[in-house]
């Protein structure tokens, strides 16, 4: 499994190689495609090998390319309790003229529980958590290798002492595997065990 990293601005958007496609995970500002088609020629990617997007919550700088990259013939997973969380990250960017609106009739909605599954039947070694802290939209992709997705998750040493939120995420996180951590803002790290 190789996971490459695509920056943009001042957040990280991954993609992970699971045989012969791509999963992307986050998917960068609104207006920023261009960068973003760029670094998968950099890293020699096709476009159209990604066949799933998923986002760790919805604020400008995870999910403002959704639909641009949803061009490419990617599926965007939707997580059901997120949904709420789509128009206010919309409102927030609605006078950003490259923001493409997201197309709510044209993705697969699940809840975390039900992506157990989907990604059993589609080959992919991982599971979907919520963890919640940053927001409460947000999710973790864990691999079965131990690589996790994060987003904004504040790395454990940075929790205040009473965001128990986020406490709770990170025992979740730990009992599901999460050993590589990918943030959304800042380098990989392995997770002390």
């Amino acid at each position: 499994m190789e996971t490459y990293c695509i920056p943009i601005k001042h957040a990280n958007c991954y993609l992970v190689q699971i045989n012969d496609f791509y999963i992307a995970i986050d998917a960068g500002w609104p207006g920023y495609i261009h960068e973003y088609v760029e670094s998968l020629k950099s890293y020699n990617i096709r476009p159209e090998r990604i066949k799933y997007l998923i986002v760790t919550h919805f604020h400008p700088d995870h999910a403002g390319l959704v639909e641009n990259i949803k061009k490419f013939g990617t599926c965007f997973i939707l997580f059901d309790h997120q949904i709420p969380y789509i128009q206010v990250m919309e409102k927030m960017i609605r006078s950003d003229r490259f923001y493409l609106p997201l197309d709510m009739n044209s993705n697969v909605v699940l809840n975390t529980d039900e992506s157990k599954s989907f990604f059993k039947e589609n080959n992919i070694p991982a599971q979907v958590i919520k963890t919640i802290g940053h927001s409460d939209d947000s999710i973790s992709v864990v691999f079965k290798d131990g690589s996790a997705f994060i987003g904004d998750l504040h790395s454990p040493n940075l929790i205040m002492e009473d965001d128990y939120k986020s406490k709770q995420s990170w025992c979740d996180l730990k009992l599901k595997g999460a050993r590589i951590i990918y943030p959304a803002h800042g380098n990989s790290y392995r997770l002390e065990v």
